[in-house]
């Protein structure tokens, strides 16, 4: 199982995309997803609380809040902290994956462990 950390800063419009692609993956391979808001100032926050609330309350999705700015590197770090799973996977808040990604990394997940 993996947990897929992504920090947001002001992404309002794109933060949609990535999560959603990040579902697909953890349908493959199991896991959570952590949002880390860096400090947005554009709604961002309320935006994820009300599309995904059900994810919320099932904990696939956990989103801290941070109070101010304290860059990627910060938030990225502390989303890692509160992982739950031994493998942890980063994406950027303007990414996604690929909607074959959990195949390939259930198929190629051995790699990683060398």
């Amino acid at each position: 199982m993996f947990s897929i950390v992504i920090p947001v800063f002001n992404r309002r419009e794109k933060i949609s995309r990535a999560l959603d692609s990040c579902k697909t993956v953890l349908q493959s391979v199991g896991g959570e997803i952590i949002l880390v808001d860096d400090g947005s100032t554009d709604g961002v926050y309320h935006v994820v609380s009300k599309e995904y609330e059900s994810w919320l309350c099932s904990g696939l999705l956990k989103f801290f809040r941070l109070e101010c700015n304290k860059g990627v590197c910060f938030a990225k770090n502390y989303g890692a902290l509160r992982s739950n799973y031994p493998w942890v996977i980063f994406l950027d808040s303007d990414d996604f994956f690929l909607e074959d990604a959990g195949k390939f990394v259930i198929e190629n997940v051995d790699l990683f462990d060398k």
